[in-house]
């Protein structure tokens, strides 16, 4: 009996550990496909639509430290665009995380209490929608440059500005309102 009862204890581990090996395997083969395509001229973004998308640099934190990154926001007008789908538009937080996961939880209640609505969570154990757009956002952090182990490691925030456009991506359940003040408010 005390056996069965391990392995309840368990699950919910095992269960979040499949969904990462499936947003895994969803990721490896959207880079996969998109390893031939060309960057083109920039498009137009949804939430930005009065002017051309460019290049933008992304200030990441992560376990391997501060850096900046250089992203294409052609490449990221996919996921502007499924973000107003959802409601979302113009300054926010977007968090990745399993319902299962007690950094998300933290985070949630972080972000909640200090940021009131304009944090977005994706918990991709609850909603296939949301997980088409979190294995998304998963493939551009890995095309701009952020560790696997990272990119797909939970909590994975991503602040936008009044644009619409990535300005900061977070992993890791950091709870320091002077860091966040400053990413958002920069």
């Amino acid at each position: 009996m005390g056996s069965k009862l391990a392995a309840y204890r368990w699950a919910p581990l095992i269960i979040g550990l499949i969904l990462v090996a499936v947003i895994l395997a969803i990721t490896i083969g959207q880079i996969l496909r998109n390893t031939e395509s060309t960057l083109e001229s920039p498009v137009k973004c949804s939430l930005t639509s009065s002017s051309t998308l460019g290049w933008v640099n992304v200030e990441y934190i992560g376990s391997s430290g501060f850096k900046t990154l250089k992203v294409n926001l052609s490449e990221w007008s996919e996921i502007a665009r499924e973000l107003e789908k959802l409601g979302y538009k113009g300054e926010c937080v977007i968090a990745i995380g399993l319902t299962t996961c007690p950094y998300c939880r933290s985070l949630e209640r972080f972000l909640s209490q200090n940021y009131g609505n304009i944090a977005m969570w994706l918990y991709i154990d609850k909603n296939a929608e949301l997980r088409n757009v979190a294995s998304t956002l998963v493939t551009l952090e890995l095309k701009w440059g952020v560790p696997a182990n990272e990119a797909l490691a939970v909590p994975n925030a991503i602040i936008l500005d009044k644009k619409g456009a990535p300005k900061a991506i977070i992993i890791g359940a950091y709870l320091d309102r002077n860091l966040w003040d400053s990413l958002l408010h920069s």
